[in-house]
């Protein structure tokens, strides 16, 4: 026994013993998915480390119990921070060293830059960053994808040579669109059943293959055209092996790269290929099997919100909405005490997706059903009714700053007053066409009609039943110009060149398209063109020219409001994302 009543060596012997347990350091950082944790988890580990070395824990029981409490207290840590069982470690930008100039550059530039202005509400849990840079190391055609979307936004620069950055992108959207044909050229969707014939199963195509109208088929290598809508020309490669879904990794990857070419059309100019692009992701998210969904749901969550996000604000722009799919839309009202702050969406998710439903009031049959126009505004104005959206009904995710925070709420408060002066927007084109229908109405001569009531007297002519328009507007809380006024001062409370001005489209849009007062759509414009300066998106550049376009409508023509009938002329299929 030596003086202190410890026997000869029994530090060192629990030094020795522990030697090898000095990897805790590592998994506890390794384990850490959010930086705070990281940090937290790490710094306790060489806390312990240092104590045992000291000599601080005599015994064994000791040590035992303040190791578990450690590692409960990060998995505590974990868990209440979102970590999930198909989350994977964050590497560094170093971690990426091995890379081309070229791609160690895009990459860098997409996420420094690109990742914080393709989302609307960025924080640590930026789903561009925590879901596409750990599976970069194992995916080339993920980084091909990062590589294609970045250089098309650095081509939109002004201090570069945008043709050698415009080459650089359509090389790699060609890699890209290749590598996810050949990847999964057809999805097969058995969800109907193994009853019936096999021809009444239903076979999904995935859209990016087989398309004819790529802006780059002519630079392709011919492999391509696998398969011909319209049945011209022949198939170049027979051999081509059709690939079903098989694994998990697979179907992520595809749906990952295919959401990145969705991006670079939008990028691009966003009126054509970007919807080819949106349907093929959701025709292989359909194709998983439950199993498959439940091993990768960070990345479905990230689906969903793009899904919903992109078709939402996509039905705004369309000259004749259809029949909505139910597939990715989310119940926006669900009973909670916190609701989640959407990536793309922020703060203003459910008045997006109602905003898709306002545009379902245009597909109302109103000579048939002349009633369902009222049930459906006042189900609209219900909903509209039952929710706040200040910052404090949220759960805030870990590193959403103070301004963003705010940004949020104004574009939310924003978004409110958009969905009211919508609301009246349809109602007004409704009454023109009412009014239309009445006026082109042919004339039945009355010696036709009695001819007609002779041969079937049974039949009885409906006689549509008016529409009192004024009433329906008169259930709207405010009228149409308050509703676009209060928008737009919603909106210039967001500062210029803010990582969240990238989600003023859709608003600006709004408002420029349905004013009345040239100010305001002068106010709107001006913002359009600076947020096309500041976050280089051609889809942003088109819906400037639109806009000026409408205005110059306008001016010979006071009443016009036909903004979707010019992007049918010029056959735009334009998104305001």
């Amino acid at each position: 026994m030596s003086g202190d009543g410890r026997r000869p060596g029994a530090r060192s012997g629990r030094i020795e013993s522990l030697e090898p347990g000095i990897d805790i350091i590592g998994v506890f950082r390794r384990h850490g998915r959010r930086r705070r944790v990281q940090q937290r988890a790490g710094g306790m580990a060489e806390r312990l480390f240092f104590f045992f070395r000291a000599g601080a824990f005599d015994d064994s029981a000791a040590l035992a119990v303040v190791v578990i409490v450690a590692v409960v207290t990060v998995a505590v840590a974990l868990r209440t921070r979102g970590g999930s069982r198909d989350s994977r470690p964050m590497p560094s930008l170093s971690a990426f060293s091995y890379l081309s100039t070229s791609e160690y550059f895009f990459l860098q530039y997409y996420l420094e830059r690109l990742s914080n202005v393709l989302v609307n509400a960025n924080s640590f849990v930026n789903p561009l960053k925590q879901l596409i840079l750990p599976r970069i190391a194992s995916s080339n055609l993920l980084l091909d994808a990062i590589c294609a979307t970045a250089a098309l936004h650095r081509s939109s620069a002004n201090d570069v040579d945008r043709s050698e950055y415009s080459t650089m992108a359509t090389r790699y959207y060609v890699r890209v669109l290749s590598a996810v044909r050949d990847l999964i050229p057809r999805v097969t969707n058995s969800s109907g059943g193994a009853s019936g014939s096999g021809s009444s199963s239903r076979r999904r195509e995935l859209i990016t293959d087989g398309r004819e109208s790529s802006p780059v088929e002519s630079e392709s290598s011919g492999d391509y055209g696998n398969s011909n809508r319209n049945g011209r020309g022949k198939i170049k490669n027979k051999n081509k092996r059709k690939v079903i879904v098989e694994d998990k990794d697979t179907a992520e990857m595809a749906i990952l790269a295919s959401i990145f070419l969705c991006k670079y059309e939008i990028i691009k100019d966003g009126v054509e290929n970007w919807r080819f692009h949106l349907r093929g992701i959701e025709s292989l998210c359909q194709s998983l099997d439950p199993e498959q969904q439940a091993s990768m749901s960070n990345t479905l969550a990230y689906v969903r919100s793009f899904m919903s996000y992109h078709k939402n604000i996509a039905r705004v722009t369309e000259y004749a909405p259809y029949a909505r799919e139910e597939e990715f839309e989310h119940e926006p009202f669900e009973i909670g005490t916190l609701f989640p702050v959407d990536p793309y969406m922020g703060f203003s998710q459910s008045l997006i997706i109602l905003l898709g439903r306002v545009n379902d009031l245009l597909v109302i049959n109103i000579r048939d059903e002349p009633y369902k126009m009222k049930e459906e505004v006042e189900e609209i104005l219900s909903l509209l009714a039952r929710r706040s959206w200040s910052a404090d009904r949220f759960a805030i995710p870990e590193g959403m700053g103070p301004s963003t925070i705010e940004n949020s709420s104004h574009i939310a408060e924003a978004y409110r007053c958009a969905v009211i002066a919508c609301i009246h927007a349809a109602l007004e084109i409704l009454a023109e066409r009412e009014r239309d229908a009445a006026v082109y109405s042919p004339v039945v001569p009355m010696e036709e009609l009695s001819l007609q009531s002779q041969l079937q007297p049974q039949l009885t002519i409906p006689i549509p039943i008016p529409i009192d328009w004024a009433s329906l507007h008169a259930l709207l809380p405010v009228e149409k110009a308050e509703a676009l006024t209060d928008c737009l001062a919603a909106v210039a409370r967001v500062p210029l060149g803010c990582p969240e001005e990238a989600g003023l489209l859709p608003l600006l849009f709004i408002v420029a398209c349905e004013t009345k007062r040239q100010d305001q759509a002068k106010e709107a414009l001006l913002r359009v063109e600076a947020l096309g300066s500041h976050i280089g998106l051609g889809n942003v550049r088109c819906a400037s020219l639109l806009l000026k376009e409408v205005w110059a409508k306008k001016s010979v023509q006071r009443d016009f409001h036909d903004w979707r009938g010019l992007l049918a002329k010029v056959k735009w299929d334009l998104i305001i994302t």
